[in-house]
C-alpha cells in the first residue's frame, strides 16, 4: 500500500503561520519586522538570479500583486555623458510618488556596453520598485560584470528554514541529503543556502507533500 497523501502538510500554509503577524495584527504592513521575507516569499524562482536577487519582471509582478499596476511608469529625465548614461524613473502607485535614479557606462555595464540607456533606465525602475516594496535587496541588473563576485547574496531567509525543517520532518525526509541535491552539491552550508535555492527547496517540498510516494529513497 502507497503512502497516503498529506493534504496537512501544505508549505504554503506553514510558511504563512511562521511570517503571519504578532496575534492582534491582522494585516503585515511594512512596518512589520516580517515585511521583508514576506516580500521575498513572493518572487518565484525565475524572478530571481542564481544568487536571490530579483529580477525587474518579478519587482512589477509583485508590486502590481501587493498594490496593483501602478498608474504611472515612466523614464522622466536621461542625461547621456561621455562616460555613463543615467536615467531617472518615476512610479505612481495609488497617488504615491516614486522616484529611482541609476547609471550605466563602461565601469559598471561591460557586457551591454551599446546598450548603456537601457540598462541606466532598467536600473533606475529597479530602484523605484524596491522603494515601493520598502525591501532592501540588489537587484539582478544592479550588478555589473566586476561586481558580481563581492556584492552580497541573498541567503535563505527565516520563516523559508523553519518551514523546510517542519516539513522535512514531517515527511520524514533527511534535511542534510535534500539541501545538497537541491543545490547540486556534495557540500551543502545550511548557513550560506541562497533565497533562490531555499525556493526552489520549498517548491519541490510542496510537491512531496501532496504526493509522498515520490520522495526519492535517497532523500530519506
Amino acid at each position: 500500500m502507497g503512502r497516503k497523501k498529506t493534504d496537512n502538510i501544505k508549505l504554503d500554509d506553514i510558511i504563512q503561520e511562521e511570517s503571519k503577524p504578532e496575534e492582534g495584527v491582522e494585516v503585515i504592513d511594512q512596518d512589520h519586522p516580517g515585511w521583508y521575507d514576506h516580500v521575498m516569499s513572493l518572487f518565484t524562482p525565475e524572478e530571481l538570479d542564481d544568487d536571490g536577487r530579483p529580477f525587474i519582471f518579478g519587482l512589477r509582478r509583485v508590486a502590481a500583486k501587493l498594490y496593483g499596476v501602478p498608474e504611472l511608469a515612466e523614464p522622466v529625465n536621461v542625461i547621456v555623458g561621455e562616460s555613463k548614461t543615467t536615467v531617472f524613473f518615476r512610479l505612481v502607485s495609488n497617488g504615491r510618488v516614486i522616484g529611482g535614479c541609476a547609471d550605466a557606462g563602461p565601469e559598471n555595464c561591460k557586457k551591454f556596453g551599446e546598450h548603456a540607456a537601457a540598462v541606466a533606465e532598467t536600473r533606475a525602475e529597479g530602484r523605484a520598485y524596491k522603494r515601493l516594496l520598502n525591501i532592501k535587496v540588489v537587484t539582478a541588473e544592479e550588478v555589473s560584470d566586476s561586481q558580481s563576485n563581492n556584492v552580497s547574496i541573498n541567503l535563505m531567509n527565516s520563516a523559508q528554514a523553519i518551514a523546510i525543517e517542519k516539513v522535512c520532518k514531517i515527511a520524514k525526509i533527511n534535511k542534510e541529503k535534500f539541501l545538497q541535491f537541491i543545490a547540486n552539491s556534495n557540500q551543502c552550508d545550511v548557513n550560506k543556502i541562497t533565497f533562490k535555492v531555499a525556493t526552489l527547496a520549498m517548491t519541490m517540498l510542496n510537491s512531496f507533500a501532496q504526493n509522498p510516494e515520490s520522495i526519492p529513497e535517497s532523500l530519506k
